[in-house]
């Protein structure tokens, strides 16, 4: 059953939008506090699913669960296209048992994630999908596009690890970093531009709060408010019904 929120365009009944409420820190930070809903549309519907640049913000739990909804509403001869970063885990030899995700920024984590190699093959094949190919960015470290498809019985997965491909990756490889495969000027256009986040006031002085605790810190002035208020409220009500205020 389709949603009342999939909503046919003016321009092409063929076309429907929806709002996937779901949070994100700079790309929707006005939407529901939670990291992930199902997709709303039955089993086996798409024959073509595209993802670019949405698992390169996702944790690794919501990239683990759009895997398995990109599964469960692929068509078996259907194709998801998709795009990633990636690292690899073996090359930091801090990293004995995790983490599978790296972050590029502090104030917005998912601003760029990045994906262990391993961790990603591993997790495709859990989540019942197969490697149709890979193809490196034209910079290393950029995107990565891998297309995905159902898996069965004789399914290869057409995806590079160990030293293959590895200069094309983020960060320490098992290679040399590759050098771009795209003019300079447009290698230039894929850099994300830094996130200033130092104070106005001169230095030094301590470091403002930013990111998820600012936003936690807004939150308890927020609580703190509705308190006072709820407070206020409860003394005035006891004023005009005659009882004698409570305190607190």
């Amino acid at each position: 059953m389709v949603p009342e929120a999939l909503l046919e365009t003016p321009v092409d009944p063929e076309f429907r939008f929806f709002h996937h409420d779901v949070y994100a820190h700079s790309y929707a930070p006005g939407n529901t506090l939670r990291l992930g809903q199902p997709v709303p549309l039955p089993d086996g519907e798409c024959s073509l699913v595209i993802a670019i640049s949405v698992f390169t913000h996702l944790y690794s739990r919501q990239a683990l669960y759009y895997l398995r909804e990109v599964a469960r509403i692929l068509r078996q001869d259907g194709t998801a296209l998709t795009t990633w970063f990636f690292f690899d885990r073996d090359s930091f030899p801090c990293l004995v048992e995790g983490p599978f995700s790296l972050f590029a920024g502090e104030s917005d984590p998912t601003q760029a994630v990045l994906h262990d190699r391993c961790w990603f093959v591993e997790t495709v094949r859990k989540m019942g999908l197969g490697v149709q190919s890979t193809t490196p960015p034209p910079v290393a470290g950029h995107q990565w596009t891998v297309c995905l498809t159902k898996r069965s019985p004789d399914t290869t997965d057409h995806f590079p690890l160990g030293e293959e491909a590895a200069e094309w990756l983020s960060g320490a490889t098992l290679r040399p970093i590759a050098k771009p495969a795209v003019p300079p000027d447009v290698a230039q256009m894929t850099r994300v531009k830094p996130v200033d986040i130092q104070s106005a006031s001169s230095w030094p002085q301590p470091a403002p709060l930013f990111g998820a605790l600012a936003e936690l810190g807004a939150v308890r002035r927020e609580l703190e408010r509705a308190r006072r208020n709820l407070a206020v409220g409860r003394r005035i009500r006891d004023l005009f019904s005659g009882r004698r205020p409570r305190s607190g």
